[in-house]
């Protein structure tokens, strides 16, 4: 498929500037690999047979422009479909791939605790929670949990979920992980408030 729109996007939207004086942004990318390792790879962590590789993460201000670019790119290339980036003599495509057994691509935790942010919130939309807290120990990890579960398909659901691209599914999944971190959060910033 194709990538020249995501391309056009991050040209209309993202600059350098933005990039540069924004707030540390880090992107999670998986080493790309063979198509047969890919799909051997993540057939043996879907079936819980052995993990995944873990995802990298990228600091993009740590980057160059062109690279800043191709980090983004790589975090959306989801394999088979969208092309891999090279960065650093490195290919990189979608991090939600990594460390599968526990969300480590999806739930990037790491960056964030090794740059000292210790109370982090994490929204999901999965039917239940694959990393635990005993991992972090340290952190304040504060979960947030859906009021409804998610209408998914039925056949391998967060496969299929991953590549549906119909755009009511995707704003409600928006919306929802939105209203479930605000009814969450209200009280807990009502009691910051108050101290």
């Amino acid at each position: 498929v194709d990538n020249s729109p995501i391309k056009k996007m991050l040209n209309e939207y993202v600059t350098q500037e933005q990039l540069t004086k924004g707030i540390p942004l880090f992107v999670s990318v998986f080493p790309s690999r063979t198509l047969l390792e890919s799909i051997i790879g993540c057939s043996l962590a879907r079936l819980g047979i052995k993990d995944s590789p873990e995802s990298e993460f990228l600091h993009i201000q740590s980057l160059s422009w062109e690279e800043q670019q191709k980090a983004l790119l790589a975090s959306s290339a989801i394999p088979f479909l969208l092309q891999a980036q090279e960065i650093g003599g490195e290919r990189y495509s979608d991090g939600g791939q990594g460390g599968l057994f526990n969300s480590q691509g999806n739930t990037p935790l790491a960056p964030l605790l090794e740059n000292s942010c210790n109370r982090i919130i994490v929204t999901s939309l999965s039917d239940h929670s694959a990393w635990s807290k005993q991992e972090y120990p340290d952190a304040d990890i504060i979960p947030i949990i859906r009021k409804y579960p998610i209408n998914r398909n039925i056949l391998i659901p967060e496969v299929l979920d991953v590549l549906c691209f119909q755009p009511d599914k995707i704003y409600s999944w928006i919306d929802q992980g939105y209203n479930d971190t605000l009814r969450c959060i209200k009280p807990l910033l009502a009691e910051l408030d108050s101290e």
